[in-house]
């Protein structure tokens, strides 16, 4: 079930006295943070966003326009980009990271409408 959120500094601090990275404030993944702090089903969630994300590149991609099949291209790029980048860095929490992905995500995403289709 995870240790709540914002637990992830006290409880390292709790374990790691006397290491060098005692004073570390996150861990250098966002998958070890948020399994730590929501668990299982936090964890499965932000996983849930990837795969969102990869499920609108590919319906993008299966369109007969060219420029939202490019804008599918930027968008999957984008996504491998997070899911690798969160490996080794907390990027959906560091502000610096995720705003700037949230821009770069809006791009290809946008004037894009849902059809019945």
């Amino acid at each position: 079930m995870g240790h709540g959120i914002a637990s992830w500094m006290p409880l390292y601090r709790e374990r790691s006295e006397g290491l060098s990275s005692h004073t570390m404030t996150t861990p250098h993944s966002d998958y070890l943070l948020y399994l730590t702090e929501t668990g299982l089903i936090g964890l499965v969630a932000m996983l849930m966003v990837y795969a969102q994300q990869w499920r609108i590149a590919y319906l993008m991609s299966r369109s007969n326009d060219a420029e939202i099949r490019d804008r599918a291209m930027l968008l999957a790029m984008l996504t491998l980009a997070m899911m690798i980048g969160a490996a080794f860095n907390a990027i959906l929490r560091d502000g610096v990271f995720a705003m700037a992905f949230m821009v770069l995500l809006a791009i290809p995403l946008a004037g894009i409408r849902k059809t019945n289709s």
